[in-house]
């Protein structure tokens, strides 16, 4: 979870600097309640480039699954996983529910790979003049890459320390 709330953070910081709107966090959103009864709750609400409300709901998307057909495809196809993720993001959050307000799912597979939706949104936010929008762009893939990089260093570390303590308890 730290690595998602990063992933937030920063990009509701990044969106509220290049929007000049402010961003909120952690919004429940009454038209895509699941069928259960459960509120959805996205990551970012925020102001898009063409003034209507928008949310992102961030994820990352991994190569492992259950079903090893399904292995075997996110491993071998770049960007399936994030692909997968984001139609699954698309089926639970329908447009339909939620006419004229849009929704980004913004998904960064485990090793880096950024959605086409997410690279687009950034695309669609950053500056238009083009120098700032090459520094804008080029910093924000920069960070996000460090951001994904501390995931997974974590991820390793805290792998690392549960296998220590399996280890000592033999």
């Amino acid at each position: 979870m730290a690595g998602h709330d990063g992933v937030v953070t920063w990009l509701a910081r990044w969106l509220e600097d290049h929007s000049g709107h402010p961003t909120d966090t952690e919004q429940y959103v009454a038209a895509w309640t699941d069928e259960d009864g459960t509120l959805a709750k996205l990551d970012i609400s925020f102001v898009d480039a063409e003034g209507r409300r928008a949310y992102v709901d961030v994820a990352f998307a991994s190569a492992s699954s259950s079903v090893p057909a399904t292995v075997a495809r996110h491993a071998t196809e770049p960007g399936v996983a994030a692909a997968d993720m984001v139609a699954r993001k698309r089926r639970r959050y329908k447009p339909e529910k939620n006419p004229g307000v849009g929704l980004v799912p913004f998904v960064v597979e485990s090793l880096g790979r950024v959605s086409p939706e997410a690279q687009a949104l950034l695309r669609a936010m950053a500056p238009s003049d083009a120098q700032q929008r090459s520094a804008a762009l080029r910093d924000a893939r920069q960070t996000l890459a460090v951001l994904v990089q501390t995931r997974l260093a974590e991820q390793l570390l805290s792998a690392e320390a549960g296998r220590r303590r399996s280890r000592a308890a033999r």
